[in-house]
């Protein structure tokens, strides 16, 4: 382990490769200034810019591509590495040796988000074998707190809207690019959308399930990701929701037993983006299966596979709430957690059916494990007094250290397996009040 000063002489300087999440990478800047550190950000459009920059010194994209050749910086942190435009600057950084801190929405929620070494989800260094992950030298007391911070939804949502009129007023004029190939305009119309759906199934969302669950009947859960969803689209191996919904309906009518349903789990954040509940229906079309198959989006996604016999999804976190309540998870794409004990990746949907199987507690607890000791940390990017709370650990681990060149070799990684290390007995189990899984 080398800590970032002994990298390169004081002053040390790091690339912020910020998206969309609110005020929190200028309170990053801010703190990192505050502990000596020169920071620049990328900023893609006048949104990234909308909440400050903290102290730090704005570039474009085209002023870190010219210093590419000899990058000046020790570090980066990039919240979204699979978006396109970080993954291009990613991939030259990472070619050049130069570390990046990658944030994303936490593997386990509320109150964690991801922070890990030169890659997430599928290319997480959880996929390393266990002699080439080192320890994090960090408080191990604060690793299973969670810290969600005040009004962190209603912030998040606020925060979106904002950025959203920013850029509508300022795109044209400034310029920019997009994190994501979405129109203003439609936006505009989806998130109301998207709002009016869930308000009006709330009540039978809850039904259906309850009904489900009380009945004791046999259902397994279909996890659904956010259509344009950048770990969907770069690590989901061509898997649309569309296609996913097709092909598994297909895949049950001809191999699941009579007796079994399947309940579409819809993402919240794309209720109004996409018509799933017509989209079912359509690929339905006159099947005898139509009354053993459910949409809902607002029920509890842990109470809903808990009492289910199964969980299917392409690659979204999700799938970790399939292997913490021990049913058989199945995974369609790539994802971190799929492996001999873990989940299955399962190229022929009529596996799903045909051939059983189920996650082992003892891998699962020492992934979940791993997962708190190397890749999540306690914080919000939202919640009010989290963000702060979240910088200053952000901050820690830039200065506490990074892996050395031989760690991060994406040569050590095993595309294949994941085998997992025993050294560290797990902490405790996720409780369902503190955690998504």
């Amino acid at each position: 382990m080398v800590t970032v000063a002994d990298a390169a002489a004081s002053p040390c300087s790091i690339l912020l490769l910020g998206g969309p999440v609110g005020p929190f990478f200028a309170n990053l800047a801010r703190v990192l200034v505050r502990r000596g550190f020169v920071v620049e950000r990328c900023l893609f459009n006048p949104g990234d810019g909308l909440f400050g920059l903290g102290d730090a010194l704005a570039l474009s994209p085209e002023d870190v591509g010219r210093q590419l050749e000899a990058p000046p910086w020790q570090a980066a942190v990039v919240f979204g590495v699979d978006r396109s435009r970080h993954k291009v600057l990613f991939d030259a950084l990472r070619a050049r040796n130069v570390p990046v801190l990658c944030l994303e929405e936490g593997y386990i929620r509320p109150g964690f988000v991801a922070c890990e070494w030169n890659g997430s989800h599928h290319h997480s260094p959880l996929r390393l074998r266990p002699d080439a992950q080192k320890r994090d030298c960090r408080d191990r007391s604060d690793v299973t707190e969670p810290d969600e911070g005040r009004c962190h939804g209603l912030r998040q949502s606020l925060f979106a809207i904002a950025q959203v009129v920013w850029l509508l007023a300022l795109i044209p004029i400034l310029g920019g690019t997009w994190h994501r190939e979405r129109r203003l305009a439609g936006e505009a119309l989806y998130w109301p959308l998207g709002w009016m759906r869930r308000a009006l199934h709330k009540c039978s969302d809850a039904r259906i399930l309850k009904e489900l669950v009380e009945a004791g009947m046999p259902y397994r859960v279909v996890a659904l990701q956010v259509h344009d969803d950048a770990n969907l689209v770069a690590n989901g191996q061509g898997w649309h929701v569309k296609t996913m919904i097709k092909e598994l309906l297909e895949a049950f009518s001809h191999y699941a037993p009579p007796e079994e349903h399947l309940l579409f789990k819809i993402h919240p954040l794309d209720a109004g983006h996409l018509d799933h509940r017509a989209i079912v229906a359509e690929a339905i079309g006159g099947r005898v299966i139509a009354k053993r198959v459910h949409v809902v989006c607002d029920v509890p996604l842990g109470v809903a596979v808990k009492a289910s016999c199964g969980l299917i999804t392409v690659n979204s976190t999700s799938g970790l709430s399939g292997l913490h309540h021990g049913v058989q998870t199945d995974v369609l794409g790539l994802a971190f957690y799929e492996g001999n004990g873990l989940a299955r990746h399962c190229s022929d949907l009529g596996m799903i059916w045909t051939t059983p199987h189920s996650p082992d507690p003892r891998t699962v607890a020492t992934l979940k494990m791993r997962i708190y000791a190397h890749a999540v940390i306690p914080g919000s990017f939202y919640g009010a007094g989290a963000i702060e709370r979240l910088a200053w650990r952000v901050a820690n681990r830039l200065v506490t250290g990074m892996p050395q060149p031989s760690i991060i070799d994406t040569k050590t990684s095993n595309p294949d397996c994941i085998h997992y290390c025993s050294e560290i007995a797990f902490h405790s189990d996720i409780s369902e009040s503190s955690s998504s899984i």
